[in-house]
């Protein structure tokens, strides 16, 4: 009895030494893997932080990619936008610039036919007034020449066949003084039926002294 009792003991004593051993095992393996556990806990946040980190990278070089991409874009339309307008503005500048040399050489058409006009209007008018102080010199020349000639065909009528020699001499510096008016006014081509009548009034004169000359 005695020597179950002890080995019941000594059985007890090794069964709670070794629940000791095992739950001290079993502390320390619990120790461990709660350490195991915080250890993949927190290479599970790492991770978990490193892929968010990575999402967020992703997302910010995916918004910047756009970014860029939407002002390369922008950038290509406004330069586009900028070329065609360059071309427009060109081609308008081109016109106008045609268009102001062409109005340019018209203006100089007509200031130059405007010049002509004025120069011909300032010929035609002193052209005039030498016509009309041709027309009174003429007038008072032949006014003269008629008093000239009646006092001269008076006196030759008294005179000898000398003084018939005098009036010829006389109607041929008359006839050449005539006969170069005659040839100034034929040369102005402006006034040519002014100049015929001048004429004919000259010849009609002539030949009125002429017949009052006695043969």
């Amino acid at each position: 009895m005695d020597e179950s009792r002890s080995m019941m003991e000594t059985l007890t004593v090794k069964i709670r030494g070794e629940i000791q051993t095992a739950e001290a095992e079993l502390a320390h393996e619990s120790y461990n893997f709660g350490l195991v556990q915080a250890g993949e806990q927190e290479v599970v946040r790492v991770l978990q932080e490193c892929l968010q980190r990575q999402s967020n990278s992703d997302s910010l070089n995916k918004q910047l990619f756009q970014e860029r991409s939407n002002y390369l874009s922008d950038k290509k339309i406004s330069i586009d936008k900028a070329l065609l307008l360059n071309t427009q503005l060109a081609s308008t500048y081109r016109k106008t610039l045609y268009t102001y040399y062409e109005i340019k050489t018209r203006l100089m058409g007509k200031l130059e036919q405007r010049l002509d006009a004025v120069a011909r209007v300032k010929d035609t008018r002193q052209l005039i007034e030498l016509q009309a102080r041709l027309h009174d010199a003429l007038n008072f020349y032949f006014g003269i020449k008629n008093a000239y000639v009646e006092q001269r065909l008076d006196h030759l009528n008294r005179e000898s066949h000398q003084n018939g020699l005098q009036l010829s001499q006389v109607q041929e510096t008359i006839q050449s003084a005539v006969d170069h008016i005659t040839k100034f006014l034929v040369d102005q081509v402006d006034f040519e039926a002014v100049h015929r009548d001048a004429m004919l009034k000259v010849h009609r004169e002539e030949l009125q002294q002429q017949q009052k000359v006695p043969v």
